[in-house]
C-alpha cells in the first residue's frame, strides 16, 4: 500500500507535469500566432510597396530597364 507522503509526492509531480505541459503547450501556440501574424504583415508591406513602385501598372518601369541591362550581360 502507498504511503499518504508517496501519495502525496505522485499527485505533485503530475500536478507540476501537467502545469510545465500547458505552459509549453502555451508558449508554441503563441510563437505560431506571432509568426503568422508577422508573415501577414511583411506580405501586406511588399503589396503596399509593389502597389506604390508600379502607380497602378501591371508592371514596374524598371522592370523593363533591368531585362534590357541583362540581356546585354
Amino acid at each position: 500500500m502507498e504511503s499518504l507522503s508517496e501519495r502525496t509526492s505522485t499527485g505533485y509531480q503530475q500536478i507540476h507535469d501537467g502545469i510545465i505541459h500547458l505552459v509549453d503547450s502555451a508558449r508554441t501556440e503563441t510563437v505560431r500566432s506571432v509568426n503568422a501574424l508577422m508573415t501577414a504583415t511583411y506580405w501586406e508591406i511588399g503589396r503596399r510597396i509593389v502597389e506604390f513602385e508600379q502607380g497602378g501598372e501591371a508592371r514596374a518601369a524598371y522592370g523593363a530597364q533591368l531585362i534590357s541591362d541583362y540581356q546585354r550581360i
